[in-house]
């Protein structure tokens, strides 16, 4: 279990740095993203940027790298839309404006930060339009999807963020269990999706962990949105708690 919680702190330590997990599975969202949403020149301005302050890390070909004892995510390619599909380009510029570069966050400015996700956005073959990218609320509505709007489901890994929703179960020693519990998708940034009153519940059982902050929501027998990291072992499959969000329904027979 110890190896378990140190692990999660070094996940969850780069998590806040690297971004949001991938969305909910299955969703068709917008494909606002593939109408041509930055310049060529504010790409090329990226570039330049991307070059002089980030291929240290992330390498040239923007493939990510090791950095002594921490990683640099991938910012092109397969693994960086395993990272950020169903995610929006919002979350991505204030990752990057707020958190980069490694060591002295916070010196982009924001048109330095909006040409370097054009530019991550050209990598990855998205297509050049007439306006530049603005930091404004429009930046949400652009989901990183496939061209063809649809999200692919994904396996869920070991140490992924996750959302599930089930019914809590009080055990010995102030243990919890989550049972009846949906099948776990990638957790979105922000807000639950919909209410586990409205939904139908599953057959999957996980043992919670990291329960403390948010005991005052756990009240046993009563439906429950969670969100957090899973762990699967053999035996049992763990999620330590990022967040819990009571329905208020009981779970009944």
């Amino acid at each position: 279990m110890f190896k378990f919680l140190n692990a999660l702190v070094v996940v969850v330590g780069l998590g806040a740095a690297l971004g949001a997990q991938a969305g909910q599975q299955g969703s068709t969202p917008s494909a606002e993203i593939w109408k041509g949403v930055y310049t060529a020149s504010q790409a090329e301005n990226g570039e330049t940027t991307y070059v002089a302050m980030c291929s240290r890390c992330h390498n040239p070909n923007l493939s990510g790298g090791q950095i002594g004892a921490q990683t640099a995510p991938a910012l092109g390619g397969e693994k960086f839309m395993a990272r950020w599909e169903s995610n929006n380009a919002e979350r991505l510029f204030h990752t990057i404006r707020e958190t980069m570069p490694r060591g002295t966050p916070g010196i982009l400015t924001d048109d330095s930060a909006l040409g370097l996700v054009a530019y991550i956005l050209k990598f990855n073959g998205f297509p050049a339009g007439a306006a530049p990218l603005a930091a404004s609320p429009a930046l949400a509505n652009l989901v990183f999807v496939p061209k063809d709007g649809v999200v692919a489901k994904r396996e869920i890994g070991n140490f992924a963020q996750v959302e599930t929703a089930g019914c809590l179960t009080e055990g010995p020693n102030q243990s919890w269990t989550l049972t009846r519990a949906t099948e776990p998708v990638a957790a979105r940034a922000g807000a639950f999706g919909a209410g586990a009153a409205n939904m139908q519940l599953g057959s999957q059982t996980f043992r919670l962990v990291s329960v403390g902050a948010f005991r005052s929501e756990m009240r046993p027998g009563y439906a429950v949105q969670i969100k957090g990291l899973i762990r699967k072992d053999p035996d049992m499959t763990l999620i330590n708690l990022t967040a819990v969000a009571p329905t208020g329904s009981p779970c009944g027979n």
